[in-house]
């Protein structure tokens, strides 16, 4: 959230930008700024990196102090605070290093607060002289907003955090099945696989969506740019090329578990198996950009690019909704141009 609005009633705490801490701390020292007869306030707050970073009314010495207090782990300065209350000090019964910075400035009392989650959150102090400063009621509604703040920063960094381990679960699964894998042999004839590419038939995929049984579902389709130009141009026997090439590059980009089948002319869809759409998201782009790697072989053409698109569904699934949701998103795509990676809503 910007520091740079002309007016208190134009600060808007209840939703900052992201959701961090820090967002509202910023909101609550630039509306501090704009009275100056209230004091001066300094915080300390644990980013979305969680390294701890202050931010205060004025650029000083004060509020450099806090930062080494927080820091240094003077936990007086929140010891005693309970809830989204706050507990006033003298100014002499704060950490020397807060005194030696805050004396001489004409300082007399301090309001303290914190917030704490699965540790220190934020350190708001109130700095004053006499009777001047914030009412209680202002300074609960400050420590009521940097909780709430800190909440919503808590579970986006747990939400990150799950979604990295299971993007880190997804890349052993692939060098497993890159170590484990081997040939692919098929029978032609049998329905269960595509006759040119030996991925799941159409049929078959469509068997596997009816026996789906999860609260969580996620598909990605590719369908490739410009096929029938590749037909015209090159003839059936190069495209079906084009096609086995593609084929092993999907089988190489996904996981053993993964369902992979050939849907139509062009066009391949990939049901991740226990995915979230975070994964799913890492899968499509990871199949967009290996289907436009140029192709190892000289009569056909140099490259080709594909339409992909990521379906996710999480709770009630409905897998007609799931592959009808993408193939719209594909077709919005092919609208949009070529090479195209579209999120299906």
């Amino acid at each position: 959230m910007s520091t740079s609005l002309v007016a208190p009633d134009q600060f808007d705490l209840s939703a900052p930008a992201g959701g961090e801490i820090l967002a509202v701390a910023n909101a609550l020292s630039a509306r501090a700024a704009h009275h100056s007869g209230q004091g001066e306030i300094v915080i300390v707050a644990r980013a979305g990196n969680r390294e701890m970073r202050s931010v205060g009314s004025s650029i000083g010495p004060v509020r450099a102090a806090v930062s080494v207090a927080v820091d240094g782990g003077h936990d007086r300065l929140w010891a005693e605070t309970q809830g989204t209350d706050t507990v006033e000090m003298p100014i002499h019964a704060l950490p020397e290093v807060i005194r030696t910075a805050a004396s001489p400035i004409g300082y007399t009392h301090a309001h303290v607060g914190c917030v704490r989650d699965d540790g220190l959150a934020a350190v708001a102090v109130w700095f004053s002289a006499g009777d001047a400063g914030p009412d209680a009621t202002q300074r609960k509604e400050a420590m009521q907003l940097l909780a709430a703040a800190a909440e919503r920063q808590r579970e986006y960094l747990a939400m990150r955090d799950q979604e990295a381990r299971e993007r880190a679960a997804f890349e052993a699964a692939l060098e497993d099945a890159e170590e484990t894998g081997g040939p692919r042999t098929f029978d032609p004839d049998d329905p269960n696989f595509d006759p040119v590419t030996g991925l799941a038939s159409r049929d078959r995929f469509e068997e596997t969506l009816e026996e789906y049984e999860s609260d969580e579902a996620t598909l990605v389709v590719v369908d490739v740019d410009e096929f029938d130009a590749i037909v015209s141009e090159h003839g059936d026997d190069v495209a079906n090329t084009v096609l086995r090439e593609l084929a092993d590059r999907l089988l190489d980009a996904c996981r053993r578990d993964d369902v992979i089948a050939r849907l139509g002319a062009s066009s391949f869809a990939v049901l991740l198996h226990e995915a979230s759409r975070a994964v799913g998201l890492q899968v499509a782009k990871r199949l967009l950009e290996t289907m436009a790697q140029p192709l190892p072989f000289t009569n056909g053409p140099d490259a080709v690019t594909a339409t992909v698109a990521m379906a996710h569904q999480f709770g009630l699934v409905d897998t007609d909704e799931l592959i009808e949701s993408a193939d719209l998103a594909v077709a919005s795509g092919r609208r949009a141009g070529s090479n195209r990676l579209v999120i299906a809503s």
